[in-house]
């Protein structure tokens, strides 16, 4: 699938979900559901403001895959991420992943392979750019 294809169903599945007003919280509560470290990372965080951190973090993925934004602000979500930081494991982002595609699957209506195809790619993208700069 060309980056353009998979940018514009992200970005209409995107949508869809983002009508579902409990959207984020579901998401949230099966990935702090998913395993004890994610749960632990989680302990002292604002859900409120992640939420909305989470929703932004998104469509910036969309647009740097599009080539529309430039690295920069991934640059800094990478850096809060890394090792030197929050110390986010390279391996939890493939439960992060996971977990949000099956809050697609629940959340967008018109859900289809196409269409988590369309989120790999996206998502996938931006894990491959955090991990590489975890050390």
């Amino acid at each position: 699938m060309d980056p353009e294809r998979a940018a514009e169903l992200f970005n209409d599945s995107y949508l869809r979900c983002m009508k579902d007003p409990a959207f984020m919280d579901k998401f949230y509560a099966r990935f702090l559901a998913c395993s004890p470290e994610v749960k632990e990372k989680f302990r002292y965080t604002d859900i409120e403001k992640q939420k909305r951190v989470l929703g932004e973090s998104l469509l910036q993925l969309m647009l740097a895959e599009t080539g529309l934004q430039s690295e920069i602000l991934l640059d800094k979500v990478a850096e809060i991420h890394s090792s030197r930081k929050l110390d986010i494991k390279p391996h939890l982002y493939k439960l992060w992943r996971d977990c949000m595609l099956e809050t697609v699957e629940k959340c967008d209506p018109r859900f289809d392979e196409e269409i988590r195809q369309a989120w790999e790619i996206t998502l996938n993208a931006g894990i491959i750019y955090m991990i590489s700069k975890y050390e």
